[in-house]
């Protein structure tokens, strides 16, 4: 039996998570002293905050912000670590006492405030990932945080919320909490991390009520016990606890959510097979399962042939989108498998290709007799990637005024020089796109070298 699938059911914080939590989250965090910031902390917030609000990556760029000043000595390092200065003099020392000194806290604020002011929260989790705010600035009485809210200023997001609630830190959520700091999907994200106790403080202190979504996470994080008690205590759940489940190839949370009658949808397919989990697709199958088109188009987006080659194989229809998204993956071996095997494609193949910058895959399709437009010089354009732009246009590619304003959108100006120097049309939307997106240095340009624009906002509006 198949189904038709609508719009994909995304968790309600993004889906693929919450912020960066890697190896420094798990390790021994820096302890950070209340001693106040030194003058040369406003300088160095303002020019990492500067390099974030200019870049087209501003996480990145906060990000590579911090690396510089722990090349310069004033980085965090773990307490005790081989990292940690002893007495102030200078990273690299040999495992003091493991306190952060001045410089290291100017470090942390420099990085957090260039994240927020550029309204790029990831890097909060980056610095936090880097050690920069690791579990120590958590257990000594939340002075890392404290210091760069009360003396850097710093807004205190929800992100934070779903960190902390992520990896356990009540205390922290309660000094949010405290500090008016709240987010929707605390439950979720205690949820997910497995802290039952977490779950039922956020309910209690009315920070959230859980709902459908709090089973689903505890199922993405395959915490088998924490919904089996959620269920036991009337919290509701739905379809998406199946394919949350699916999605990360925890198949006893799903056999056990099945048994107890949980609903499921043609999504536990779809993500099965985008996760590359083959025994929980044959298993979802064997068990009556709908499935349509959209499991193969998410086994290719994954790379996953095998997953696709079973599908396939099993009955499992599918149109033009598996090559479409083999294309944006670079998979290359899945869209030769997919051509081969009769998988219909379009001139959106080719577009994908340009949007994830596969010049192999691109070439392939060509010579394979894929069809192209316009739209896979303007992919190329909007996303950067000049060598592609180049190529398309050697061997026919047409392309439109679209190539240029997706250009200025994303502030490739060497794409947009490239693109006029070498005949392509443009018109107002390309100093619409530079001036929204905040391209200064792209709409000088394009007006000094007379690109049209228009004082009123109707183009805003229309696109």
């Amino acid at each position: 039996m198949e189904e038709d699938v609508g719009e994909d059911p995304e968790m309600p914080f993004g889906g693929g998570g919450i912020l960066p939590c890697g190896p420094h989250l798990e390790a021994q965090g820096v302890t950070v002293t209340g001693a106040p910031l030194p003058p040369a902390a406003a300088t160095a917030a303002t020019a990492a905050a500067a390099a974030a609000a200019t870049s087209n990556n501003a996480a990145a760029a906060a990000t590579a912000a911090a690396a510089a000043a722990l090349d310069a000595g004033a980085g965090c390092a773990p307490r005790g670590g081989a990292g940690s200065n002893s007495g102030g003099s200078g990273s690299g020392g040999g495992g003091g006492g493991g306190i952060a000194t001045a410089a290291e806290v100017e470090a942390a604020a420099a990085v957090a405030e260039a994240a927020l002011l550029a309204d790029a929260p990831a890097a909060v989790g980056v610095a936090m990932d880097g050690g920069c705010l690791g579990p120590g600035a958590w257990e000594d009485e939340l002075g890392g945080l404290r210091l760069l809210h009360d003396v850097s200023g710093m807004r205190l997001r929800s992100e934070l919320c779903e960190l902390a609630a992520k990896g356990g830190h009540l205390h922290v959520l309660q000094w949010l909490q405290a500090n008016n700091c709240t987010s929707g999907v605390t439950d979720c994200c205690a949820a997910r991390g497995g802290h039952l106790q977490l779950v039922l403080w956020a309910v209690a202190n009315d920070v959230c009520s859980w709902a459908e979504w709090t089973c689903a996470s505890a199922a993405m994080g395959g915490h088998l016990g924490v919904v089996q008690w959620l269920r036991a205590n009337g919290c509701p759940w739905d379809a998406h606890t199946c394919s949350e489940a699916a999605r990360m190839g925890h198949l006893a949370v799903l056999q056990w959510a099945r048994a107890n009658g949980c609903p499921w949808d043609e999504w536990t397919c779809a993500y099965a097979a985008q996760g590359g989990h083959l025994h929980i697709l044959q298993w979802a199958r064997a068990n009556g399962c709908i499935w349509g088109a959209t499991t193969c188009c998410r086994a290719a987006q994954g790379g996953h042939l095998q997953v696709l080659q079973w599908a396939r194989s099993n009955g499992c229809r599918w149109d033009a989108t598996p090559c479409q998204e083999a294309a944006v993956g670079g998979h290359l071996e899945v869209l030769r498998w997919a051509r081969a095997n009769g998988c219909p494609w379009d001139r959106f193949t080719c577009s994908q290709a340009a949007n994830g910058g596969h010049l192999a895959v691109l070439q392939w399709a060509r010579a394979n007799g894929c069809p192209w437009d316009a739209l896979t010089c303007s992919k190329a354009a909007r996303y950067g990637h000049l060598a592609m732009l180049q190529w398309a246009r050697a061997h026919g590619c047409p392309w439109d005024a679209l190539t240029c304003s997706e250009a200025a959108r994303r502030g490739h100006l060497a794409v947009l020089q490239w693109a006029r120097a070498n005949g392509c049309p443009w018109d107002v939307t390309t100093c619409v796109y530079a001036a929204r997106s905040g391209h200064v240095e792209v709409l000088q340009w394009a007006r000094a070298n007379g690109c049209p624009w228009d004082s009123t906002n109707r183009h805003l509006r229309r696109y």
